[in-house]
């Protein structure tokens, strides 16, 4: 018998934070934009699961701020932006001046998809207050 006895370590999660790829009912609960351990500045955005299994678990997305709008990958980077941005119900015009408290508190499904090691928010919706997986096709 092995250090753990009868428990089966091996049957446990990867990761312990992650949510298996699914659409989950969410509150965005933070946003910032910060810099990461590699020096390069992003936006964090935090959605907390409201509903289901995985309720209270964090899904966190990461986009990148770029220095400049000079190359083709700052260009992408900032189109990402601001695609999150309306997506989160940002209107096109207060984009250049959205701050936390804009954001936090919105209800949204988020579409969550593993690439190798990373988990990806794909899409995000939002939703009317209140609405559910069971209210809704969302899950076909």
């Amino acid at each position: 018998m092995g250090l753990f006895g009868d428990l089966d370590i091996e049957s446990a999660a990867d990761d312990p934070f992650a949510v298996p790829d699914n659409t989950y009912y969410c509150y965005v609960t933070d946003m910032v934009a910060k810099a990461a351990q590699s020096g390069k500045n992003g936006l964090n955005i935090e959605y907390t699961v409201n509903v289901g299994e995985h309720k209270g678990k964090k899904i966190r997305e990461w986009k990148r701020i770029p220095d400049g709008a000079e190359s083709d990958d700052d260009k992408n980077a900032m189109s990402y932006i601001k695609s999150r941005m309306l997506d989160l119900g940002v209107p096109a015009e207060r984009i250049n001046s959205v701050t936390k408290d804009d954001v936090v508190g919105t209800y949204v499904a988020v579409t969550v998809k593993t690439k190798g090691e990373y988990q990806n928010v794909n899409k995000v919706v939002i939703k009317p207050e209140g609405e559910t997986p069971e209210a809704t096709s969302v899950f076909g």
